[in-house]
């Protein structure tokens, strides 16, 4: 099973909760019983994306264990620095703390000179985010991140 969302194949089923969630981005991609209010026997559906919302991950930690690779790539004291700037930026601040963490880990490796496939590489293992959706971010923001990459690079002296 792959994730429909991130493209992820990092996929957990936790019997004991129901619920088919992706370890990678958190999505709840299925729920895989539901019990009826009666008692009787359950019935099987397949639950998309607006049902994801109300099921609360931070019940059962998922939110630490999918956040923990962006919080040590914040170990990075370069990197806290352009997340910062990224925070100011409002259409990149509307992202994920791990997507916004990927795309200032991507413009820390672009401002050490390091290829746009590389640095995407190396930003996608550190914070724990496909490459493809660097990419889609790359896509959507392009000026934006030429305007940040300009600025990381003013900041680390390259």
């Amino acid at each position: 099973m792959i994730c429909r969302y991130c493209g992820s194949d990092n996929i957990v089923w936790d019997h004991a909760s129901g619920f088919v969630v992706c370890a990678s981005c958190g999505s709840v991609l299925q729920v895989m019983m539901e019990h009826q209010a009666s008692g009787s026997e359950p019935s099987r559906k397949r639950y998309g994306r607006p049902q994801e919302r109300e099921v609360p991950r931070e019940a059962w930690g998922m939110d630490e264990v999918v956040n923990r690779r962006a919080m040590n790539a914040l170990k990075v004291k370069e990197v806290r620095e352009l997340l910062e700037l990224i925070n100011k930026n409002p259409l990149l601040k509307a992202r994920t703390f791990r997507v916004k963490v990927a795309i200032a880990a991507y413009l820390y490796y672009r401002a050490l000179g390091l290829s746009k496939r590389k640095s995407m590489k190396k930003a996608s293992e550190m914070a724990g985010v496909p490459q493809r959706t660097i990419d889609k971010v790359k896509a959507r923001h392009g000026s934006l991140l030429a305007a940040a990459e300009l600025r990381a690079r003013a900041l680390l002296g390259s």
